[in-house]
């Protein structure tokens, strides 16, 4: 699915599973568009080259509210999410999961750089894989905010088995927990 230019997609209870992209975005690839996965969408097995599950970029807005992003495979980075630019910005809330993906380098479940993530509301990023940062890697002046959510159960080959900041913001709050994270 491509979205661009202000564009608005919803999938409203409805799935998205085993696509694949050469380069970027397997699932959703959103330039400057605003996407909303609600009731239960399903992101699941989609592939590409970075953002296995979804690219975000220039200034997109993502949100799962009640969904899932599970079993999703980069060949670099992002394998549920590779969220990017400044002004983009990708929330989970309501129970929403980044579960299952895998990138070969950085951000297992979600990779944010210079760019806004929120975990609100009981989700999560659970058991994603990774070089760096097998749940989340946050880098050159991102900011993520882990708010009544959990980060746990995530491995990285060598740092960060949960979350890898490099030069951004990060914030746990309101019993935010991040547990038994391997790296």
């Amino acid at each position: 699915l491509f979205n661009q230019s202000a564009g608005v997609v919803t999938i409203d209870g409805s799935r998205v599973v085993s696509n694949t992209a050469a380069a970027n975005g397997g699932g959703i690839n959103n330039i400057c568009g605003v996407i909303l996965i609600t009731n239960g969408g399903l992101l699941g097995n989609n592939r590409a080259n970075a953002g296995g599950g979804i690219l975000n970029e220039a200034a997109g807005q993502v949100t799962l509210d009640a969904s899932a992003l599970v079993s999703n495979t980069s060949a670099s980075s992002g394998g549920g999410i590779y969220n990017t630019d400044s002004g983009s910005a990708v929330t989970l809330t309501r129970g929403s999961r980044a579960d299952g993906n895998a990138a070969s380098s950085m951000g297992g479940g979600i990779y944010n750089i210079g760019s806004s993530l929120i975990l609100t509301q009981a989700s999560r990023a659970q058991a994603n894989t990774a070089s760096f940062g097998g749940g989340i890697m946050n880098q050159a002046a991102g900011q993520v905010t882990v708010d009544a959510s959990l980060v746990a159960s995530n491995t990285a080959t060598f740092e960060g088995g949960g979350i890898y900041n490099a030069g951004g913001a990060l914030a746990f709050t309101h019993g935010s927990q991040a547990q038994a994270n391997t790296a």
